[in-house]
């Protein structure tokens, strides 16, 4: 396609201007603090797959006398440490991910410079900072989607309204393992577009999920946006209709390279606002879509895909319809879904004992076992607004937590370019209204055991580690599936008892399990 880019030497030299700041120079101190702060909340939850037991990290916000990161760290039902991360400025933590190394990383913003700037952060298994750092210019910029690549870089999807095309541009940065900056660029039209989540195909190319004011026929589309490896654009579409606004606001990735999409519309649907699913090929053709509500307001910030049992997703967000209270309440609402026919599947409404709430991230801690579900987001209470978490297949336990330690993270700043969209070589197709609704609605009050199923069987591998080739010790014609350290499934069928083949395997750990005999560990290394 054609891609009329703006970076002429002029408006380069602007940007750089504009956005290559001095590094701040901070003061680090660490203390631990008891008791309740005046706001608290989560955004996301990120899972480690690998432990015994599921390794949860939550990361949201407190506010103290500025607004500072909080991430926790919960091992089975122990909380192992909650850290409070702070600077001279206000810190926001939006989204967070377990690394290939067992640390983790998070993005959000800072506003350590003055105006708000995207923050990346990349700590080890203790909450130890092992690097920051921050991109911004003399206006707005924020991180919002969050991706590592097979290679260990990180890429981090946001939106900048710094010398903008339009109101926002969509903001992508990529920084290498220890935190160097290896491009950042922003792509927007005359309109507004944000970037909310981006993921990572075989092929190191990234798609980007969010909303667009410049492509599409509503005042408000879902945005779906292909880039290179390098950050050149291949394609962006907007996905819309005349009648509303529709926006995604997260997204998953399935082993076909598929990609699952939700957040809300007001365009179609029951209610005002309902949630919204798409599932879309590599290419940003729609395969299926549907909205998810009844007659009041729903709306999904998060999603997860997961494989283990049949194609399935879990939506995250927020509803009023099913409060029985009369006051039309905004409660936690959590939905899972058959991603192959749109139809079976359950929704919940959450925290019967809360005034209101919201979900904003959801994971899925159990790969390979019936899978249980961890989600993360706020629960507002006597007029205080706490964390909230709910974790467990059904039911499951949520509860708030205390006991903060304060670290304070150094940042780096970095100048990149931006390219402009070509509105006259992308696609602007309607949605659809495929509507799904659930008619049972279970309120989470009963609360059980959050445990992890762990099979009895130890499937034997070898060789291990392996280069091309192996095998598993007696199973054949046994169904069997390879998943990734992300929790992503990337290959599966039926074993006859011949070698299978890792060539289309990156390097890394793979949990593998076979039907009838057992799940084991490989390392895999070409």
């Amino acid at each position: 396609m054609n891609l009329r880019s703006t970076r002429s030497n002029l408006l380069c030299i602007a940007l750089l201007y504009l956005v290559n700041f001095s590094k701040a120079q901070l003061d680090i101190t660490e203390s631990v603090i008891q008791g309740d702060v005046n706001y608290e909340q989560y955004y996301d939850v990120a899972v480690s797959v690998f432990d015994p037991s599921p390794t949860l990290y939550y990361v949201g916000n407190g506010i103290f006398e500025t607004s500072d990161i909080i991430v926790t760290k919960k091992i089975g039902s122990t909380v192992e440490w909650i850290r409070r991360y702070d600077s001279s400025g206000s810190e926001f933590g939006h989204r967070i991910i377990a690394t290939i190394d067992g640390g983790f990383a998070l993005t959000g913003w800072t506003t350590v410079s003055g105006s708000d700037d995207l923050l990346i952060m990349k700590c080890d298994q203790n909450g130890t900072i092992q690097w920051t750092v921050a991109v911004g210019g003399s206006g707005i910029e924020r991180g919002r989607g969050l991706e590592e690549t097979s290679s260990g870089d990180i890429i981090v999807a946001g939106h900048s309204n710094t010398s903008s095309m339009g109101v926002n541009d969509i903001l992508l940065v990529k920084v290498d393992p220890n935190g160097s900056v290896l491009w950042q660029n922003r792509y927007g039209g005359s309109g507004n577009e944000n970037g909310w989540d981006v993921v990572t195909l075989e092929d190191g190319s990234h798609i980007v999920a969010g909303n667009t004011g410049t492509v599409g026929p509503g005042f408000v589309n879902m945005a779906l946006m292909k880039v290179s490896s390098d950050g050149m654009l291949n394609w962006f579409r907007g996905f819309g209709n005349q009648a509303g606004g529709t926006a995604a606001t997260a997204m998953d990735i399935d082993f076909e390279e598929n990609v699952h999409v939700s957040g809300w519309t007001d365009a179609a649907g029951a209610g005002s606002r309902d949630m919204y699913y798409a599932e879309l090929n590599s290419d940003g053709e729609m395969i299926a879509d549907a909205t998810i509500g009844s007659t009041g307001f729903e709306t999904s910030n998060g999603m997860v895909y997961y494989s283990a049992f049949g194609e399935n997703v879990v939506l995250a967000g927020k509803s009023d319809s099913y409060d029985d209270s009369g006051e039309e309440f905004e409660q936690p609402f959590l939905v899972w879904m058959d991603a192959l026919t749109l139809q079976n599947g359950e929704g919940w409404t959450l925290g019967a004992e809360i005034e209101e709430g919201e979900l904003f991230g959801v994971d899925v801690p159990l790969p390979l076992d019936f899978p249980g579900i961890a989600a993360a987001g706020l629960a507002i209470s006597d007029s205080n607004t706490d964390t909230y978490r709910f974790e467990g297949n059904n039911p499951g336990s949520c509860y708030t937590e205390q006991n903060i330690q304060i670290t304070n993270p150094e940042f780096g700043l970095e100048a990149g370019g931006m390219m402009e969209l070509n509105t006259s070589t992308v696609s602007s197709p309607n949605i659809t209204n495929t509507e799904v609704t659930f008619p049972s609605i279970m309120d989470c009050t009963d609360f059980g055991t959050f445990t992890r199923g762990v099979s009895k069987k130890n499937l034997t591998i070898y060789p291990n580690p392996a280069t091309d080739l192996l095998f598993f010790d007696g199973c054949k014609n046994s169904p069997y599936q390879v998943i990734d350290i992300r929790g992503k499934t990337v290959d599966r069928g039926i074993y006859n008892g011949e070698a299978l083949s890792t060539n289309q395997w990156n390097d890394g750990i793979y949990l593998i399990r076979v039907a009838e005999c057992g799940t084991g560990k490989i390392l895999v290394k070409h």
